[in-house]
């Protein structure tokens, strides 16, 4: 490698570190990509996903978290993943970008196999005449719209 070469790969190596230590990677319902799309004649998707990872004592809704359970239960692996973006971006593997939005991609498809796992058997099953009302024993499943609008944004940390 010459001292060109490894000047260069240097610069690339702190630019990469310096956008790893100053971004962060959020995942959930950001209000600038969807948190302010209607999910039904007066709710927003926002508001709907927060009903449901908080419950609602006026409408006699139980918590079902989505997000916050999921980084609890998920918290090991999720560090784990981190640091193999890490050491990547350290060995030239990929770059900060990349490392960023594979975090994003990963924590998103990791709160929405939430839906799907019953959070990860967390959460209470519906009531019965809820399952009559929907026609489905899904829980927080009815048209999919709250699980595909979770999504990530990359901000400065």
């Amino acid at each position: 490698m010459t001292p060109e070469e490894a000047l260069r790969h240097t610069q690339e190596l702190a630019n990469n570190i310096r956008q790893l230590t100053s971004k962060a990677v959020y995942v959930g319902l950001p209000n600038d990509k969807v948190g302010q799309q209607i999910y039904n004649s007066d709710k927003t998707i926002f508001e709907i996903g927060a009903i449901h990872e908080f419950g609602s004592d006026s409408r006699n809704i139980p918590p079902r978290s989505f997000l916050r359970a999921t980084f609890q239960l998920k918290r090991n692996e999720i560090n784990s993943f981190i640091e193999n973006q890490w050491n990547d971006v350290f060995h030239g593997r990929k770059n900060a970008a990349t490392a960023l939005d594979f975090l994003g991609i990963t924590g998103t498809n990791m709160v929405k196999q939430a839906f799907t796992t019953k959070g990860y058997g967390t959460w209470p099953d519906i009531k019965e005449s809820t399952k009559k009302a929907k026609g489905s024993s899904g829980t927080l499943i009815d048209t999919g719209t709250l699980r595909n609008s979770i999504t990530w944004v990359i901000r400065n940390g």
